[in-house]
């Protein structure tokens, strides 16, 4: 038996809509998407990329059900206050990647990764996460770099 069988799967809503993410462990990813999830972005409105498990039209960034990432990447502990960021923050890496993005913008996509980690802010931890939200901004200038 698995030290990681039984883990819950996640459900998380955002701005009304369901994410659902299956905590998966192999060599490359940590998390799998369990039903379809639309963001809009709202850079490039009137562009379009189409992939197996990706999509962007019209600003509108669609991961389809079996997407999988590997979380925040780096020293940093996965808490589920990052899963969403992380899913948004991979989604538009891997568009870099491909070279349907350009790495121009590169610092707009972690700009949005620190903002969506902060809407994740609650109560008193709320200085704890803008804390760990410049860390983290920190490490995706720098070690996004290397990723692109």
């Amino acid at each position: 038996m698995s030290l990681y069988e039984n883990l819950p799967n996640y459900q998380l809503l955002h701005n009304y809509h369901l994410l659902e993410v299956e905590r998966i462990y192999n060599d490359r990813y940590r998390y799998k998407l369990l039903r379809r999830f639309e963001y809009h972005l709202g850079i490039l409105k009137f562009a379009e990329y189409s992939g197996r498990f990706l999509e962007y039209k019209k600003g509108w960034l669609i991961l389809k059900p079996g997407y999988c990432w590997d979380g925040a990447s780096g020293p940093t502990i996965n808490t589920k206050s990052l899963i969403l960021p992380s899913l948004i923050h991979d989604a538009c890496y891997q568009l870099i990647r491909e070279r349907y993005f350009s790495k121009l913008l590169r610092r707009k996509v972690d700009e949005k990764f620190k903002k969506l980690y902060l809407e994740e802010a609650k109560g008193i931890l709320k200085p704890l996460f803008w804390l760990r939200a410049h860390w983290l901004y920190l490490g995706t200038r720098i070690g996004g770099f290397f990723y692109v």
